[in-house]
């Protein structure tokens, strides 16, 4: 019996011993399951996380640090390949006018298009706000040119956008990388964004190639900033003066004054060049208070005459802008009417229900308004009707091919009916030749100006030009050494 008893005895805590067993290993093949699933859990966040690192949130489009990834591997492989910033047209405009949530799905729209017209193997990402990066293997400067130039009209297509349509517009600047290992990538963002900015330079909508000559371009803008930053102490700026005159009679009623400067580095620097670089940086602010100053100063000693007064398009938008030009004119004891404040059109269409604000506010205080270089800008006849305006002035571009070109002709006639109509001023710029002033007369023209009655002149040469109060025409030796025109 003894024996029986032991062996139940062993055969139970076998038996306990398999259960426990049983109960260890499953046990143990859930915590397998169990780690299995949080190793996928966690290989599933890395990926999602490596995701979010490497993509754009709003465009799922691969981010700036992607970009800048692919672009290092690619530079070591072998072939040709292009690097390529693109930039959205006016983007803030529609930001603006129809809210940031409609800049968001144009950026998503925009993303897609380009997608889709990348060729194969080729890259998008975004780089932040309305900027676009693009890689993609090309044969050559040629073959990268036409296929930026697709992804550019790719762009250039209509979205419907909360039940409004937008037009869709974008620049790029590309550069070619030639030999495999030879190309360092910031340098190759470097230079495609000169080529970006140079294609905005260009009148935007446009792809442009990296030219060695950008890099000379830049250094120049440097050296022409740090230039101006110094030119108003260095006493290098001055004001030139140039007629305008009224009727058959030419009588002088006003001048339009331009902003010269003569450097001690290198001599006289054409406005041409440095307006556009202080228009760039807060330069133009303080080259335009020195202009508005100098210009009420000259007022002042004219007998009756007005000034007219260029306003940059950031100086028109800076938020005191009336306010300032008011105080200053007050302090010089000027009549606002003798004033003229000359804008282009870039000025009031990127920001329309602002400048509208703008002009009211001017005019009720009494300003003049004239809208320059009309024509070869954004004006439409709402627009004219719309703002507050005296005076339109041409183009000087239309004046020169007049006497060769039926088109310049039949244009600054249906511009002068036009002023005509809505009660307007029409100012000709770049009056050069007696057949001008003949041709402009017989199409109604009602202000006059060019080098055909004087070029620009200094302060004290304008004196003697409004005492005199008329010019006969083509303007003596004297005055035509003084200056050039513009």
């Amino acid at each position: 019996m003894s024996e029986v008893a032991q062996l139940a005895t062993a055969l139970g805590k076998r038996w306990g011993l398999d259960r426990a067993l049983r109960d260890a290993r499953a046990t143990l093949a859930q915590q397998v399951v169990q780690l299995e699933q949080q190793a996928a859990e966690l290989a599933a966040n890395e990926s999602r996380a490596l995701h979010i690192a490497s993509h754009d949130a709003l465009t799922e489009a691969p981010n700036r640090v992607a970009f800048q990834r692919a672009l290092a591997e690619r530079a070591r492989r072998p072939g040709s390949f292009a690097v390529a910033m693109l930039d959205l047209d006016r983007f803030k405009l529609v930001n603006d006018t129809i809210g940031h949530l409609a800049g968001d799905a144009l950026l998503r729209a925009v993303c897609g298009q380009l997608q889709d017209a990348m060729p194969a193997g080729g890259m998008v990402a975004r780089l932040g706000g309305d900027e676009f990066g693009l890689l993609y293997d090309t044969t050559g400067e040629t073959a990268a040119l036409a296929t930026a130039n697709a992804l550019v009209a790719a762009c250039s297509t209509t979205v419907t956008i909360f039940g409004q349509s937008v037009r869709g517009a974008a620049s790029i600047g590309l550069v070619v990388a030639e030999a495999a290992g030879a190309n360092d990538p910031c340098r190759l963002l470097r230079r495609a964004d000169l080529a970006l900015n140079d294609a905005k330079r260009h009148g935007r909508n446009c792809a442009r190639l990296f030219d060695h000559e950008l890099d000379e371009s830049v250094r120049l803008r440097q050296r022409i900033e740090k230039g101006l930053s110094h030119a108003i102490e260095r006493g290098e700026l001055s004001i030139a003066f140039q007629p305008i005159v009224s009727g058959s009679a030419h009588e002088v009623v006003g001048f339009e004054t331009l902003l010269r400067w003569d450097t001690q580095e290198y001599g006289p620097v054409s406005p041409a060049i440095f307006i556009p670089i202080a228009e760039e940086s807060n330069l133009i602010h303080d080259l335009g208070d020195w202009v508005m100053e100098r210009s009420l100063m000259a007022v002042k000693r004219f007998p009756g005459q007005y000034v007219s007064v260029n306003v940059s398009p950031r100086q028109f938008r800076r938020q005191n802008f009336v306010a300032d030009v008011s105080a200053r004119v007050q302090r010089a004891g000027v009549d606002p009417a003798r004033v003229q404040i000359e804008i282009t059109e870039t000025a009031i269409f990127d920001d329309a229900e602002g400048a509208a604000r703008t002009l009211d506010a001017l005019r009720a205080l009494g300003f003049r308004i004239a809208l320059d270089d009309f024509g070869t800008g954004y004006s439409s006849l709402y627009n004219i009707r719309t703002f507050a305006l005296d005076t339109l002035k041409i183009d000087r571009s239309f004046i020169e091919g007049m006497p060769r070109e039926r088109e310049s002709l039949a244009i600054v006639r249906s511009i002068v009916h036009l002023a005509h109509s809505l009660g307007l001023n029409v100012v000709a710029e770049g009056v050069e030749t007696q057949g001008h002033v003949d041709l402009l007369r017989a199409a109604g023209a009602s202000h006059l100006q060019g080098a055909y009655f004087s070029i620009p002149v200094n302060a004290a040469q304008a004196i003697g030009l409004a005492h005199r109060r008329w010019l006969a025409g083509m303007a003596p030796p004297l005055l035509a050494r003084t200056g050039t025109d513009g």
